[in-house]
């Protein structure tokens, strides 16, 4: 039957409909914001995934070209595979979503937003989130929301709710905030050095208007929302859990107390066994075989238990650190010889090289997506290969987690680039993770700082990133200040991320990023870590609530010192014509690419390899 039910969101009507469009699904919904218009349809397997300990959910938002009344660019003249921007919006779209699941559920649940129409003062990617949690909300797959988001802009000093796209183009603030009726689940923030007190005012009113939206889902929930199915628990079985926490409890704290992170995984699998042994005494070998998936997720949750006690009652983690305690870093530049920028970020055993090549101008990333951004002239890529955690993993490109990184990354560095007048190059940083034992995005934006300074990029000042923990119980909360390792990043998935920059206090964030369900969250730390020397060891002193660690850059190197030595056009003649040594090196064989080639040189930086 169908049905439709409207609202107001930021003075701008809100309507959701239902009953209409594809019926098999379990849940769908058409979600009007003014003239955007998005289709949610949300759909779930009868029966779990066997074999995997973890919920299997999937979220694609589709870029459809004629939501803005174009034909894709490609040969094929059709939508091929997602853009960089659609992961990124189906990673916001997974994250609020992802912790309101059940945690014994692994039923495969698939979610798919379809942008049918864009009206670029109405983000889509609002639309679609909000048509995510009213879909699942509906539908009988078990979902504990509702949830709601919203975009919030700084215009002129002030708080703007899903600003237009005019509004966006000068706001100082780009931040997307998602969450439940009581709580914030999901930040992500952009921003032109913003102070702390303003980015908290920007949450806080953009979640006064998610308890609105998530009023009008549970209204509509209540009323036509079906019952939610029965599905197999994978709980952990309850007496076998007791049983070891009763026994071995004192042994995983011994076994998960080490520097090294190999030892501490040995250490880890050795006493997993010795509890398997006992247990097949205990219940014969073919009934531990049966069980061996549930024993495991039982000794994990040991661990887990072990490790968030630890830092929760005693203020310290696995590798002997206080809570606010940074592991030893190391910088080193120049480690290519060939390439424009390079640079060497070490923390504990995380290790991140960046590289920067520069390019003129046209060589600028072309988009084809359904917004009005058609190109970018900073590229930030990374990269996780399989050794970086001492797996023996072929490469098949990039992930989505890849992709997410390296554009979290872009978010952090872009804000501090000189403008396209001062410096006109194209400028591509890949990060190559080597070593994994934190938090790897931050110590690329660490890497990347370095490596753009030593290419002769006039950055307007340093920029670093660091990693947060939250852990909670009950109504009180432990803070882990940066440096995460594996356990941390496993056992407090409360993450914020912030850049601060210039001398060694905070002017403002740069980038706040925070995932999963969080009472509150706000960070200052680290202005910058830089070096001028080959290698350099930061200080790694704690220095009172707010902290900073620095490491001085004197860089003296200009463009003209990198291999690809810069050119300054004077006269045209030197750069176009079908003799120029120019018009050669770039391959330029038809009168029409001279044409193109005289219309780009005035804009453009050109390079000489020698």
């Amino acid at each position: 039957m169908f049905k439709s039910y409207e609202t107001e969101l930021a003075g701008r009507k809100l309507v959701i409909e239902t009953g209409k469009l594809a019926g098999l699904a379990n849940g769908n919904v058409v979600v009007k914001y003014g003239d955007t218009v998005v289709m949610v349809n949300v759909t779930a397997s009868k029966e779990p995934k066997e074999g995997i300990d973890f919920f299997p959910l999937s979220v694609d938002f589709e870029e459809k070209m004629y939501s803005v009344g174009k034909i894709p660019g490609s040969y094929t003249k059709r939508e091929g595979k997602p853009s960089d921007k659609a992961i990124l919006v189906s990673r916001a779209i997974d994250r609020p979503l992802r912790p309101l699941f059940p945690k014994d559920f692994r039923n495969d649940v698939v979610v798919v937003a379809t942008v049918l129409c864009v009206e670029q003062d109405n983000s889509p990617e609002v639309a679609a989130m909000i048509g995510a949690s009213a879909a699942l909300s509906i539908s009988d797959i078990p979902f504990g929301g509702p949830t709601a988001a919203v975009n919030v802009g700084l215009v002129n000093g002030e708080i703007v709710i899903n600003p237009t796209e005019e509004q966006r183009k000068i706001s100082d603030l780009n931040l997307t905030v998602a969450g439940t009726a009581e709580k914030v689940a999901m930040i992500e923030a952009g921003a032109n050095e913003v102070p702390d007190d303003v980015m908290l005012e920007a949450i806080k009113k953009g979640h006064e208007e998610i308890k609105k939206v998530c009023q009008f889902i549970q209204k509509i929930k209540d009323e036509i929302g079906k019952p939610k199915f029965a599905y197999k628990s994978f709980a952990v079985d309850h007496d076998l859990y007791e049983e070891l926490e009763k026994d071995y409890t004192e042994k995983m704290k011994t076994a998960v107390q080490e520097i090294d992170k190999d030892t501490r995984d040995n250490n880890v699998a050795a006493l997993t066994e010795e509890i398997e042994n006992a247990l097949a005494e205990k219940l014969g070998e073919e009934e531990l075989e049966k069980r061996k998936q549930e024993i495991g997720e039982a000794v994990y949750k040991l661990e887990k238990k072990c490790v968030r006690d630890m830092i929760f009652y005693e203020h310290k983690r696995v590798d002997g650190r206080a809570i606010d305690e940074i592991r030893p870093l190391s910088c080193e530049v120049g480690l290519l010889p060939r390439t424009h920028g390079s640079a060497l970020f070490t923390r504990g055993q995380t290790q991140v090289m960046s590289i920067v090549t520069l390019g003129m101008k046209s060589e600028e990333q072309e988009l084809d997506g359904i917004d009005t951004e058609t190109a970018k002239r900073y590229m930030h890529q990374y990269n996780f290969p399989g050794y970086s955690v001492g797996e023996a993993k072929t490469s098949r490109g990039p992930g989505r987690r890849e992709i997410g990184h390296g554009a979290l990354a872009e978010k952090a560095l872009v804000p501090v680039l000189p403008s396209k007048e001062e410096f006109p190059y194209a400028i591509r940083v890949v990060s190559e993770v080597l070593s994994s034992n934190g938090s790897t995005s931050q110590a690329s934006i660490c890497g990347s700082t370095l490596a753009l300074m030593d290419a002769g990029v006039p950055i307007k000042a340093p920029v670093a990133g660091i990693a947060m923990g939250l852990i909670t119980k009950d109504d009180k909360y432990t803070i882990l200040r940066g440096s995460r390792i594996r356990y941390s990043e496993s056992y407090t998935p409360k993450k914020v991320w912030e850049q601060n920059k210039k001398n060694i206090t905070a002017d403002g964030y740069l980038l706040c990023d925070i995932g999963d369900l969080v009472i509150s969250a706000a960070a200052k730390l680290i202005e910058g870590m830089s070096t001028n020397g080959k290698e350099l060891d930061a200080p790694e002193r704690i220095m009172g609530e707010n902290e900073t660690y620095s490491v001085t850059f004197d860089s003296s190197k200009t463009m003209e010192e990198t291999d690809g030595k810069m050119i300054n056009p004077k006269e045209k003649s030197e750069f176009c014509g079908e003799d120029s040594s120019v018009f050669k090196l770039m391959g330029f064989e038809q009168k029409k690419d001279n044409a193109k080639m005289q219309g780009i040189v005035e804009q453009n930086a050109v390079f000489e390899y020698t």
